[in-house]
């Protein structure tokens, strides 16, 4: 999911005739959180139709953390075999009191250990700033995503806003969710979300699941955004990343040599912002794909929708980047037929 602080200032600009009263009213209760999540609620609960499918059958989440040993294998495993099969997913900690999209579960990896002929299952909540708030504050105080759709949604944005700016909630460490994938590079394990920065986690010698941190890259980099789904190229051993801002007309591309260590960026300019969820390499070119999927603040109140829109209007563009690219006159931009 893209960076709720951006989107939010986005929504407050587009959004101002409708949420500005409510905002007005609530400034001088500004500091308090309780009251300002509670109202949100309220006006969540006020749409009739509640879109909770992410909820149902094999996608509801995980109630509770196990750590089990010795699981029961059919036949025999063999000794020789030594590693761990991991998956991250979507999670809530708490359930969602209206609706719900799996942008924004809190992430949860399973894993199951093999070695020395036995198995060990493992799953554990990544320990994100987010997850650790609303844990100490015993239920969400973050709005959900599903929410912020139509008219109703501007003015949950609008009171979201409101509890960033005045400190209600703490977003300086991110507010990523760690859900989306995983990927292991340089000797770590590391838990991705296209908003925010990765989580560096481990598996311990029991076959238990532990957060390390929140992963920085130094200043080159900053806090943009790190997208869930990054290329390892094998022959050099590198990793290409990719951050973006849905209402930036940027993206920044990265690469992380074999030790971890951020060795080489670009920043690229855009004639117009999009959600960039994936990104692809060959042997000498990252490609970006530049796609008309868009933030539009405006279609929460014209379409009744939530404000991540197709536009039709824009073409699709894909632009080859030489993996050692030093400026923007080296890249070549295809645009692809309507």
């Amino acid at each position: 999911m893209p960076d709720r602080d951006e989107i939010l200032e986005a929504v407050m600009r587009h959004g101002r005739n409708i949420a500005l009263p409510v905002s007005l009213a609530l400034v001088v209760f500004s500091s308090r959180r309780k009251l300002i999540n509670g109202l949100q609620t309220l006006i969540a609960k006020t749409r009739k139709e509640k879109n909770r499918a992410a909820l149902m059958d094999n996608y509801g989440p995980v109630k509770t953390e196990v750590l089990e040993h010795n699981l029961p294998v059919k036949g025999t495993l063999p000794a020789e075999l030594n590693g761990a099969y991991m998956r991250n997913g979507s999670n809530p900690y708490y359930d969602p009191y209206c609706s719900y999209h799996w942008f924004e579960g809190s992430g949860m990896v399973h894993a199951v250990r093999i070695k020395d002929g036995t198995a060990t299952y493992c799953n554990r909540y990544v320990e994100t700033s987010k997850l650790k708030q609303e844990k100490k504050a015993g239920k969400p105080v973050f709005a959900a995503f599903a929410d912020q759709e139509g008219r109703r949604g501007v003015i949950i944005a609008m009171l979201e806003l409101l509890k960033i700016k005045t400190g209600a909630v703490n977003v300086k460490e991110g507010t990523g969710t760690a859900n989306t994938s995983l990927v292991y590079h340089a000797g770590r394990l590391l838990a991705l979300h296209e908003g925010d920065l990765p989580y560096q986690l481990r598996m311990v010698c029991n076959g238990a699941l532990e957060t390390v941190q929140r992963l920085t890259l130094g200043k080159d980099w900053g806090e943009t955004n790190f997208n869930a789904h990054p290329k390892f190229d094998e022959p050099t051993g590198q990793l290409h990343i990719l951050g973006y801002n849905i209402t930036k007309p940027e993206v920044k591309l990265g690469t992380m040599d074999p030790a971890g260590q951020l060795e080489h960026t670009i920043k690229v300019d855009l004639p117009w912002p999009s959600m960039m969820h994936d990104k692809a390499i060959t042997s000498k070119y990252k490609i970006i794909l530049h796609f008309p999927l868009c933030f539009d603040p405006q279609a929460m109140v014209k379409q009744d929708t939530l404000p991540i829109v197709w536009v039709k209007e824009r073409p699709a563009r894909i632009g080859l980047v030489p993996k050692q690219a030093k400026s923007m006159d080296e890249i070549k931009w295809f645009e692809m037929p309507r």
